[in-house]
């Protein structure tokens, strides 16, 4: 029997959604996971845009997390003063953390600084992300707002030392 997703423009299984649910439903209850790194990719590998399978899963992890919070509380595991700390922080941290990428798109910053902030842990020579960080490095600075700062200066010692550092990870890893 086949459903028809209207935001994800594709007809479905019903029973194969289901089953993906309880499926998925189940690992997060018997290992305490999330399910939204399980789901995101099923949806996907079902040929939902990304963006569709990320904001369709919010449903599911919410209902999951919703179900566990009770169970933990019938326990009285939870600590409230703790929670509504974390709740508090966690609140003003997505708040600042959404107006910084907004901030940084609307300016053109915004591949530079995604590129930098994965730069920076995995910069370590040895590291095991070493390779990884230095070539998402190396796509922020290929972007076009960098490459446009480049071509204004004339001259290397102009750019910052941020810019040389990170340049020079390929030659740490």
């Amino acid at each position: 029997m086949q459903i028809y997703l209207p935001i994800a423009d594709l007809p479905v299984n019903i029973f194969l959604i289901l089953g993906m649910g309880l499926a998925v439903g189940f690992i997060s209850g018997m290992f305490g996971i999330g399910g939204g790194f399980l789901m995101t990719p099923l949806l996907i590998f079902l040929g939902v845009t990304p963006a569709v399978a990320v904001a369709t899963v919010s449903s599911h992890i919410a209902a999951s997390s919703c179900s566990g919070a009770i169970s933990y509380w019938r326990r009285r595991t939870i600590d409230v003063p703790l929670a509504f700390l974390l709740l508090a922080g966690g609140i003003a941290g997505t708040a600042s953390g959404v107006w910084l990428f907004t901030m940084l798109r609307t300016i053109g910053q915004l591949d530079i600084t995604i590129g930098l902030s994965c730069a920076g842990p995995g910069a370590i020579p040895g590291s095991t992300d070493c390779r990884s960080s230095c070539d998402s490095s190396a796509r922020a600075f290929m972007s076009p707002p960098f490459r446009s700062w480049r071509s204004a200066t004339s001259s290397a010692s102009s750019a910052p030392s941020w810019a040389s550092a990170a340049g020079s990870c390929w030659y740490r890893c």
